[in-house]
Order: C-alpha cells, then sequence, then structure tokens
C-alpha cells in the first residue's frame, strides 16, 4: 500500500511539472516573450536584431501541447491551425517536427534557430529558455 502511494505521489508531481520551454540561442538573448510568440504563430519572420527565424516543432505531441498551453495561451489545435493559416496565405513550407535533441543541438549551433523542449532541458551551451 505505501509503494503504491509512493508511486502515485511522484508520477503526480511528474504531471504538475510538465512544462515546456522556447529555447533560443545566447545570441538571440535580448528577444521579448511576445517576439517569440510572433515567430512561432509564423507572423514574424525575422529576428529583431537581424537574420531569419527557424522554428522546429517539437515532434512529441505532448511536449507541444504543454508549450502551447503555458506559453502561447491557445491549445495545440489551435495553434497548428493558425500555423496552416499563415503558410497558406504566404506559400511557405511548415515548420519541421524533429526530436528534443536535434532542437537542442541546432539551436546551440546557430543563432536562427528557435524550438520547443521539456523545461529540465532549456538550458546548456548556448541556450537560454524562454518561458
Amino acid at each position: 500500500m505505501i509503494k503504491l502511494f509512493i508511486i502515485i505521489f511522484f508520477f503526480s508531481i511528474s504531471l504538475m511539472a510538465d512544462d515546456s520551454f522556447a529555447v533560443v540561442n545566447t545570441q538571440q538573448k535580448g528577444v521579448s516573450k511576445g517576439q517569440l510568440k510572433l515567430i512561432m504563430k509564423g507572423t514574424r519572420e525575422n529576428w529583431p536584431s537581424g537574420g531569419k527565424a527557424i522554428v522546429l516543432l517539437n515532434k512529441d505531441d505532448k511536449i507541444m501541447e504543454d508549450f502551447c498551453k503555458s506559453f502561447m495561451g491557445m491549445s495545440y489545435k489551435e495553434f497548428q491551425g493558425l500555423q496552416v493559416q499563415n503558410n497558406i496565405r504566404s506559400g511557405k513550407a511548415y515548420p519541421r517536427k524533429v526530436s528534443t535533441r536535434v532542437i537542442l543541438a541546432l539551436v546551440s549551433k546557430s543563432k536562427n534557430f528557435i524550438g520547443v523542449v521539456p523545461s529540465e532541458l532549456a538550458k546548456g551551451d548556448n541556450i537560454i529558455g524562454v518561458k
């Protein structure tokens, strides 16, 4: 009985801790949350400091659902609909869906990438998380 309680307790804590962050290269540290939202929505294409913003979405739907709810203030379904509208209007390709590992590697190497990762991984060499 105690083991079951401990398992349920830690599972509940892990569910409460689920958060996802936008991650950017440290060279973009001056960018605001509002500017990042515009980039993620596809209504802004360039970084305020110059250069094309390249959006990478996480292929894990749970991570994207958490991110859309906590960061974007909308459901993942609404976010996907917004992406479709913006891409049809602009004629551009959809953002790529890749793994967390790929997002972290690309963001750490180039100031142009922005991606979505679990909060516990939103740090590292040349990476900052924005919540």
